[in-house]
């Protein structure tokens, strides 16, 4: 049976949409598939409440949840050839970057290999009394802040090692070597770890679409993913802008001018931002009565003629002032 169990939930597998929280995540095998996993080479198979690679030698069983940094995994594992070897798979990122830890019962060892970008490091540690067709349970509690790895067997702290690879961030999964067709069992699989989605990062809704065609948005990591951080999501985008109608406050005018000899008096308006339709163009022109009074026809009319008129235009200015013509 598969489970999830995080914040006091228990839920099939499913996808985590939280950018990153504590999680559970367990496989008995006993509902008799291996839904959850992925297999990178053929001959898996669940038989008897157990998962069971049968015949293929480097063969890994990867859990489809992920991809994850700080982790405890356990399982339960049987050889049933003492030349064999299984154990995990941490920080999967493909062939060429991942570490295993790997028990060679035959040899006395428990391995741990690195490989970075294909070059393989490999360390030994002893370990003894191993026999095949007996269960055993293989932890592993792995730090990708400082890349210790503790190895236990059967609850007992064995060592710990410390990786080199910066690439601590990845998927976990069960391994074996060698099991010519007499397979290598495991059982009661147990993850407890972070899971982060789209890893590390949290981001802000998008901004409304600027004048210039681009929105954007804030993203900040999530200190308990930092190190399973990505690079950073995109902040800005592209988008298609389009300007909101104008209201009374997008337009600002100037003050009215003077009134003129034709009774007319004009001013300037222009739009603050960039607005369409709505609120149309304050007026820009409106009627008014002069000052009739001589000296304001004398300075009205030198506004807009270069010269003093002659005493019979100003007159007929005059009257017709204030007469309200």
């Amino acid at each position: 049976m598969k489970k999830l169990l995080m914040l006091s939930f228990v839920m099939a597998f499913v996808a985590i949409a939280l950018p990153c929280k504590a999680a559970t995540f367990t496989d008995d095998f006993n509902d008799g598939n291996a839904d959850g996993w992925n297999f990178v080479n053929p001959g898996w198979s669940v038989e008897d409440g157990t998962l069971k690679q049968y015949g293929s030698g480097g063969a890994l069983a990867l859990f489809e949840n992920g991809p994850f940094t700080d982790q405890t995994v356990e399982t339960d594992f049987k050889l049933g050839f003492p030349g064999w070897a299984a154990g995990f798979s941490l920080w999967y990122q493909g062939y060429q970057n991942r570490v295993e830890v790997n028990v060679l019962a035959n040899w006395g060892t428990i391995n741990i290999n690195e490989f970075k970008d294909v070059v393989e490091t490999t360390r030994s540690y002893p370990v003894s009394g191993l026999t095949p067709n007996t269960w055993y349970k293989l932890k592993v509690v792995a730090n990708s802040a400082n890349g210790e790895i503790a190895v236990y067997l059967d609850n007992v702290h064995l060592f710990t090692d410390v990786v080199s690879t910066p690439n601590r961030s990845g998927y976990t999964g069960l391994i074996i070597n060698d099991s010519y067709e007499r397979g290598v069992y495991f059982d009661n699989f147990s993850l407890m770890t972070s899971v982060c989605a789209n890893p590390g990062w949290t981001c802000s809704d998008w901004n409304v679409c600027q004048g210039d065609g681009t929105q954007v948005r804030t993203c900040t990591v999530d200190p308990e993913c930092a190190s399973a951080v990505t690079s950073t999501p995109a902040i800005s985008q592209s988008c298609t802008y389009t300007p909101p109608q104008c209201i009374a406050s997008d337009w600002q005018c100037s003050d009215w001018g003077i009134c003129k000899l034709n009774r007319t008096q004009t001013r300037t308006c222009s739009k603050t931002t960039n607005c369409e339709g709505g609120v149309a163009q304050p007026a820009i022109t409106k009627s008014c009565r002069p000052i009739c009074t001589l000296l304001n026809i004398i300075n009205l009319w030198r506004q807009e003629n270069p010269r003093l008129p002659n005493y019979g235009i100003l007159d007929q200015l005059l009257r017709a002032c204030q007469a309200g013509r």
